[in-house]
């Protein structure tokens, strides 16, 4: 069952700062849209590349979420320093074939610039995968999609299980350019 704001689990950074990593709630929205515009304004390796959000919309995301979370086909768990959104990981059940797919996890996950390199992704995607083999049930593996020069992303996922499975050259379109998508997975 999903509760909004439940905590998951709290840890020290490697500069000793305390986080929360927690479930979303309602009260969170604008801190989500603060955070999603501002990694989409920053252009890194995530898909968002400076669109705005608008309040309307984020707000309509975050009430998917909760309804998916609550059918068992979606995790959302947010990274918090005291109250500020720093780091986002969810998985979604693959429903784009139907059945077929529902064995299948997505992962996606993102941490705001000035707390990258601290150990925050790391914690936050192992939590996650812990988090899911209770509220997804069926998932069998874990995909997702990582920007080819994003190397700290890949050895990141490496450490937690994950291995490559297929690259499509030119996959992906970056600040004008076109790089590779890696295709990695995690076998449950």
């Amino acid at each position: 069952m999903f509760i909004p704001g439940k905590i998951i689990k709290t840890f020290k950074t490697k500069k000793g700062r305390e986080i929360i990593i927690r479930y979303p709630k309602w009260e969170d929205l604008d801190e989500f849209l603060r955070y999603i515009n501002q990694l989409s304004k920053e252009d890194t390796f995530v898909t968002f590349s400076g669109e705005i959000i608008s309040k309307e919309e984020e707000g309509r995301v975050l009430a998917n979420w909760f309804l998916a979370m609550e059918m068992g086909n979606k995790v959302v768990l947010g990274c918090f320093d005291k109250e500020k959104l720093i780091g986002l990981a969810n998985v979604d059940r693959d429903l784009s074939a139907r059945t077929r797919k529902k064995h299948i996890g997505v992962l996606g996950i993102s941490v705001e610039d000035n707390y990258r390199s601290q150990g925050i992704g790391f914690e936050l995607a192992k939590t996650i995968i812990e988090e899911i083999k209770n509220k997804i049930k069926g998932i069998k593996m874990i995909v997702l999609d990582v920007f080819g020069p994003n190397k700290k992303a890949i050895s990141l996922y490496k450490k937690l299980g994950f291995e490559v499975y297929g690259v499509l050259e030119k996959g992906l379109l970056y600040k004008g350019k076109y790089i590779s998508d890696v295709e990695i997975v995690k076998y449950l």
